[in-house]
Formats: C-alpha cells, structure tokens, sequence
C-alpha cells in the first residue's frame, strides 16, 4: 500500500506535461456550452475579485463555449482586454459527464465535474474545487 502512495504522485507527474496550453475543449455541444460558459465566469469569479481585465485563450473556431461567454464575465464584473490576466479553460468528456477546469495565468484553478443527466443535459456532479497559490 506504501509503495503505491509513494508512486501515484510521479504517475500524476508524468501527465503533467501533457496538459493543453491555452483553452481546450473537445466534444462539447451547443447545448454543452449553454452550461459551461456560465461555470467558466462562476470559477473565474472564485479565483479573482471582480473589476479585472481578463484575457479569455479561446480554444479556436471549434469552441462552442467562446462565443457564450463574453456576457457571463461581464455579469460577473470582468472586462476583456487583450493585455488582461490571462484564463484559460479545458473542457472535455470525462466518464458519462464533462470535466471543466479554468486556470488563471497558470498559478491558481478551479475545477467542476458535470454529469449527464437522462435528458441528456449537463448538469453539476459535485462541488467547484479552486485551488490558488
């Protein structure tokens, strides 16, 4: 049992390097993001006082989430600069649900995990974690 704690943080290391940079999201729909642009502001609002410019990484012409967004930050007291505090977000398909994180110029993040419910709408599995440092 020791061994196996003492080897889990070295996996978790060798997937380190392996994480997106900038936004990413795969396999979300329309739909998808009618939930998720709205967690995104949520988490960015959890990890930065509002009154900020901020400088959103679009994950590019396949982003669903990108184009819903902008009013969410607004509400949440955010304006878009292109000099602002850099947030990105990934977005992908973990187990039957959806796992988002948002990260804040690489020093502090949030995640949340959204299941599928049987309509097919995303829905939140659990508690927004932040981290920030």
């Amino acid at each position: 049992m020791r061994r196996t704690l003492l080897a889990l943080p070295l996996l978790l290391a060798g997937c380190a390097g392996s994480w997106p940079s900038g936004s990413y999201v795969q396999a979300i729909s329309p739909d998808d993001a009618k939930v998720l642009a709205p967690a995104v502001a949520d988490c960015v609002a959890a990890i930065l006082p509002s009154k900020q410019d901020i400088h959103t990484e679009s994950a590019g012409s396949d982003d669903p989430i990108a184009a819903l967004l902008p009013p969410f930050l607004d509400r949440a007291g955010f304006t878009e600069t292109s000099t602002g505090t850099a947030v990105s977000y990934v977005a992908g398909p973990m187990d039957s649900g959806v796992l988002l994180r948002v990260s804040v110029e690489n020093r502090a993040g949030s995640a949340r995990y959204f299941t599928r419910a049987t309509n097919g709408i995303l829905t939140p599995g659990g508690p927004t974690t932040v981290t920030t440092s």
